[in-house]
């Protein structure tokens, strides 16, 4: 089984389920309305693709300023809390949410954005089955429709690399143990989530990708690179900034 199936589909929201794994901050909505080029003007609503949709963070409140979304994601409980999530808030209509693999997925056409948030990209075991995510993601777009990729700045995690760390609040916290691989340009831990007293550890494995090497990936899916983001206040992309946001069209 690969490590994120049992991850993200369990001890994840059980000892993790906090406001930042569920809202996202408006700023990050304008980002992405702003960045994706939605047009809210014309005939039909913007389509939205969010790829590793989880909960619905980013889905809803998009579907709230009008879009229509679609979203898939992997982890049936994700996937279950999107969908409440969405009932209660009105928004069903304008959202799907799908339980399914994104390998194995159909991706939806004629969309205007195709998103993947919240560094939900490096899982797989090559690069090769990484780069499904992103040709799924050109597959949806119509000419001109544009696709966000959101991760953690590689050079920065390098840089500041800590062999352990804690995060959370007293007796619901999560310790975060890891190695980086240099050679195979990855980093491979074990997370720990501590609850009460309860503990349960979980393998990780993630592919840190530098920007020229997402500059390449996008391209060999057809799409055109337009420019790299290092976080959601729109400011240019270094090797100090929090995140690598890449922005690319079809």
């Amino acid at each position: 089984m690969e490590w994120f199936t049992r991850f993200y589909g369990h001890d994840y929201f059980k000892y993790r389920y906090e406001p930042r794994l569920t809202e996202v901050p408006a700023q990050e909505v304008d980002f992405i309305v702003e960045q994706g080029g939605l047009d809210f003007s014309a005939e039909r609503p913007p389509r939205v693709f969010d790829i590793c949709c989880g909960v619905g963070r980013h889905a809803r409140p998009l579907a709230a300023r009008g879009c229509h979304v679609i979203g898939v994601d992997l982890a049936e409980a994700n996937i279950a809390a999107a969908r409440d999530m969405a009932r209660q808030e009105g928004l069903t209509e304008r959202c799907e949410f799908h339980h399914a693999d994104i390998r194995d997925f159909p991706p939806p056409a004629g969309c205007d954005l195709a998103i993947n948030m919240f560094t939900s990209f490096g899982y797989f075991e090559s690069d090769a089955a990484d780069a499904i995510l992103i040709a799924k993601a050109a597959q949806s777009l119509r000419t001109g429709g544009r696709f966000i990729l959101d991760i953690a700045n590689r050079e920065a995690v390098v840089a500041g690399f800590r062999p352990r760390q804690r995060r959370g609040r007293r007796g619901n916290y999560v310790i975060e143990e890891a190695q980086l691989d240099l050679a195979a340009g990855r980093i491979e831990g074990t997370w720990t989530f501590i609850r009460d007293g309860q503990r349960s550890a979980h393998h990780v494995s993630i592919r840190l990708y530098a920007l020229h090497e997402l500059v390449r990936m996008v391209a060999e899916q057809g799409l055109h690179f337009r420019t790299a983001f290092g976080d959601y206040d729109a400011t240019p992309y270094d090797r100090t900034s929090p995140r690598c946001i890449v922005v690319a069209e079809k």
